[in-house]
């Protein structure tokens, strides 16, 4: 007899009350962090990028764990067909797929799915020429029947991932990105979608890469890239948006951990590489990843479905990253017409990760200024509160009453109850862009 102590796939946990219990390894896989051995992937399954002569390209994919189906949106160039696959996620092969026509400029690089009151496969499409757009719109296609609903206005441009009763989307776009934003899933299914809060990213702006998907992987949203002239890269955030990982891999690194998944598959150095779409599963992040050993030959190009955070998977070596480390330093404000330094300090904004902290002494007497607000200088993007102004009092040397105004478009306003000479600190003013 083999008690569960001998089982090496067992492991002995100790619960607070003393007690003993055993989890199996694969219980212990599941309560991974989602960033604990983010750069340790395996192959979930694999397929061709092109099969039967077609020619349409990966945009993005879902998971439907207990059908044991990947979902795979497909499209042109122009972006003007979609065809979406049904595949079975252990081998990849193909169930089923259907194929239809959308205005030019369109790309459904997420495929959210779920089954309606019939028991019918739905799926979220973008169904729009609006893809850059924010809002955009979505429509919900119905894959047993074959119908498209009607467009429905969305924050988020082509990208999107449901965990739980979340659907999160993002105005990312190629190589930028601001915001995600979290739905209620369940008003997104019914057709009226509920906004439940948008999350302005830390490093707004500039990304690792071309952002080809999103996922919400347990408490964290993650950006997956890599166009085909680029290298595979990751960034996760928190549900504040604070930076929470950065992960840029080179061609060469990730050529090695793909032969170390298939040996021998990659050996030319110039082989055709792509990311195209992210999504989790058992609480791990899942990349959809193109190569093609044979970049004369496009239909010779491979898909692998590579899930992340596995303690058992290959190792993909990262390189260091330190200009994405979140403090600004102190960067100088141009000052508007008529405000002047005070003494040696300039008119100066630091963000340190979402505080923003200004410093300075400033100086106007111009009468005009009394009792209104008069702007000093504008905040560069990134430094602005994300939706109303914000209001802090001031003190000055001879001014009785004065109050500094931020706006979300990012000037800075100072107030005073009479004209005066008098200099104006803003030191110590400080705010959270969360």
């Amino acid at each position: 007899m083999v008690l569960p102590q001998d089982d090496p796939t067992m492991r002995l946990l100790t619960e607070a009350n003393g007690n003993a219990k055993f989890a199996t390894k694969a219980t212990l896989m599941a309560a991974a962090d989602p960033l604990a051995y983010l750069d340790n992937v395996a192959l979930l399954c694999e397929f061709p990028v092109r099969e039967n002569g077609e020619t349409l390209w990966p945009q993005g994919m879902s998971i439907n764990k207990a059908a044991n189906e990947l979902y795979v949106s497909n499209s042109d160039g122009p972006g003007a067909i979609l065809r979406i696959d049904v595949r079975n996620l252990t081998t990849g092969v193909r169930k089923s797929s259907k194929t239809l026509t959308v205005p030019t400029g369109t790309w459904s690089q997420a495929l959210p799915w779920f089954y309606n009151a019939n028991s019918e496969l739905c799926f979220i499409i973008r169904a729009t020429a609006s893809a850059q757009a924010n809002p955009s719109t979505y429509a919900i296609y119905n894959y047993t029947l074959g119908t498209v609903g009607a467009n429905i206005n969305i924050n988020g441009s082509t990208n999107a991932d449901v965990s739980g009763n979340f659907f999160v989307t993002s105005d990312a776009w190629v190589t930028n990105a601001s915001n995600f934003y979290i739905y209620d899933w369940t008003s997104v299914k019914n057709g009226a979608p509920t906004l439940l809060a948008t999350v302005p990213l830390e490093n707004p702006g500039a990304t690792l890469g071309k952002v080809q998907g999103i996922a919400i992987v347990g408490s964290h949203l993650y950006l997956t890239m890599g166009a085909q002239n680029e290298s595979p890269a990751i960034t996760a955030y928190t549900f504040t948006g604070r930076l929470a990982a950065d992960r840029a891999y080179t061609r060469t690194d990730f050529q090695a951990t793909v032969n170390t998944l298939k040996p021998g598959y990659l050996t030319d150095p110039a082989y055709i590489y792509e990311c195209e779409g992210g999504t989790s599963l058992d609480n791990k992040l899942v990349t959809l990843q193109i190569v093609n050993n044979n970049p004369a030959v496009t239909a010779a190009g491979t898909v692998l479905v590579l899930q992340h955070n596995r303690v058992d998977g290959a190792p993909i070596k990262a390189t260091p990253l330190t200009t994405r480390v979140y403090d600004t330093g102190w960067q100088t404000i141009t000052l508007n017409t008529g405000w002047t330094v005070g003494g040696s300090l300039p008119f100066q904004v630091r963000r340190i990760g979402n505080e923003v902290r200004f410093r300075g002494h400033l100086v106007n007497a111009d009468a005009a200024i009394a009792n209104t607000y008069s702007t000093v200088g504008t905040l560069p993007v990134g430094f602005r509160p994300p939706s109303v102004s914000l209001y802090f009092p001031v003190s000055a040397n001879t001014t009785p009453t004065m109050s500094c105004r931020v706006d979300p478009g990012g000037g800075v306003n100072l107030w005073a109850s009479a004209a005066t000479g008098a200099i104006r600190p803003v030191n110590g003013i400080t705010y959270l862009l969360d």
